[in-house]
């Protein structure tokens, strides 16, 4: 009976055939893992369709927001949402963090 004796280096023929088969391996067991993670996700709403449930625009970047029924989608996002900014001159920017007045509901 003739003993094996591996070749070493390996032949490149044989370390391609070994990289497709990890690729493959790896690209099966991450679809895997893609599937089970989509089916338990469907599974937990219960039958029950995603919905709305409410629809806000911020017209003043950082300030209250305002409730609306519907928003027409532009490419900027949701048209009259944060178009405007308070500035103050002697600041880079102003937001609710730095100034609590401006972000009151009145």
């Amino acid at each position: 009976m003739d003993s094996f004796q591996p070749q070493w280096p390996p032949s490149s023929s044989f370390l391609e055939t070994l990289q497709t088969t990890f690729t493959v391996i790896t690209l099966t067991t991450l679809g895997i893992i893609l599937l089970l993670l989509l089916q338990r996700r469907s599974s937990s709403r219960n039958g029950v369709e995603p919905y709305v449930q409410n629809l806000y625009v911020y017209p003043i970047k950082s300030c209250a927001e305002i409730d609306v029924p519907s928003a027409k989608v532009t490419p900027r996002g949701f048209q009259y949402d944060r178009v405007f900014q308070v500035v103050v001159p002697s600041v880079d920017c102003s937001d609710q963090d730095a100034d609590a007045a401006i972000a009151s509901d009145n």
